[in-house]
């Protein structure tokens, strides 16, 4: 009972946290230059200070160095947020999946018990092996 709980618990906190990665994906961005979202992002021309000296047809590279908050790392920064998120839930649901499918939490199947050692239980005994030999 109480695994299975455990195991319903798990499975749902991890599609909860799936639908909330997909939520943060599709929520309006907003930013200098920027429009849309993490998945269509739409960029436009955004104005930017330096203070110092730049080539003239400066690169993102260049305004990188520079310090200049470009709209593609906020896109960037934002997809990489979704994407740990969303293998936080996935790792979670396959969890409780598979906790689902141990109904006692120990991986062996009902009724079978766990399995004795010959190395720790001297009851059971190994199978005798007979050697051919050449004559």
């Amino acid at each position: 009972m109480r695994s299975t709980v455990v195991s319903r618990l798990t499975v749902t906190g991890g599609l909860l946290v799936l639908a909330t990665a997909a939520v943060l994906a599709l929520i309006p961005m907003r930013g200098n230059g920027l429009a849309g979202n993490a998945v269509r992002p739409h960029y436009s021309a955004f104005g930017w200070v330096a203070y110092q000296p730049l080539p003239t047809h400066p690169t993102v590279g260049d305004l990188r160095r520079a310090g200049v908050p470009v709209p593609q790392d906020l896109v960037t920064s934002r997809r990489h947020l979704v994407v740990a998120i969303g293998a936080t839930g996935l790792a979670a649901t396959a969890l409780g999946l598979l906790a689902r499918q141990r109904p006692d939490g120990t991986g062996v199947e009902v009724g079978r018990g766990l399995r004795r050692s010959p190395l720790t239980d001297p009851d059971v005994r190994l199978p005798r092996i007979r050697l051919l030999s050449r004559s």
